[in-house]
């Protein structure tokens, strides 16, 4: 018991929990562009059970796995529609903030091998493009929440295992002034709300795609259900102001 009252306290002033998940685009696997993109959907603490449960209704209603993946839920053949817009639903109307983050390969992965080479240890990689996108999103998500006025106290971190947490979990403290304060990568088996940035991720992907393939003199009109679905769940959920760009061109072009 004691031991349990311990980590609840330590835990006390966390009032933000982060669900993050990461997708790549690459040129070798015929996209548009070679980056890293991090997605997460925020979640108020004190709505945490609140969203478990909607969560959970919305698995049971469609008959889905519990490990939930877009990629298995949302195919051409089958758009799965109202799952996608339920979804949707659940992110817009209890106002869960949707974060974005871009890391451009073909500019920062170079500069900063070479910048940060002497921070390299067991834990840091600055050699590793995948530890360099997770390193910039951290630290262009606390930019931007140290400049909301409404956010509360401290961020948790829960990450999809990628570049930490392959055969464990694995957990990191920030310095204790920092906006957040812990991050913590694991298995989706672990923590279910996992599956919103994986929903997040795979509508923000294959919208992205389909406008890089426009963008890049290919079809005008998209006729895919599948991506004008993940289109239109999109726009929704930037229309009612949830969706948040960390934008690193404004310092990258000084």
């Amino acid at each position: 018991m004691k031991n349990r009252l311990a980590v609840m306290s330590e835990y006390e002033d966390i009032k933000t929990i982060f669900f993050v998940d990461e997708t790549k685009f690459s040129l070798n696997d015929s996209d548009f562009e070679d980056s890293i993109y991090y997605l997460g959907v925020a979640v108020r603490k004190p709505e945490i059970h609140k969203i478990n449960l909607l969560y959970d209704s919305l698995i049971d209603k469609y008959g889905l796995e519990k490990g939930f993946h877009a990629t298995k839920a949302f195919k051409e053949k089958n758009p799965n529609k109202d799952l996608m817009s339920d979804f949707c639903d659940l992110i817009i109307s209890n106002k869960l903030r949707c974060y974005c983050f871009k890391y451009y390969k073909s500019r920062l992965y170079e500069a900063s091998k070479i910048a940060f080479q002497k921070y390299n240890n067991e834990i840091l990689n600055f050699s590793n493009q995948e530890f360099q996108a997770l390193f910039y999103f951290i630290q262009n998500l606390i930019i931007n929440l140290d400049n909301v006025n409404d956010f509360e106290s401290k961020g948790l971190l829960f990450c999809d295992r990628n570049v930490y947490g392959q055969n464990d979990i694995e957990g990191f403290d920030f310095e204790t002034n920092s906006t957040i304060k812990r991050m913590i990568f694991l298995s989706r088996k672990k923590i279910k709300l996992l599956g919103l940035p994986d929903y997040f991720g795979f509508i923000f992907r294959k919208s992205k795609n389909s406008f890089n393939g426009a963008e890049f003199g290919g079809k005008l009109i998209e006729k895919s259900e599948l991506i004008i679905n993940c289109f239109d769940c999109l726009l929704k959920i930037n229309k009612a102001g949830l969706f948040n760009f960390l934008d690193m061109d404004k310092w990258l072009e000084k």
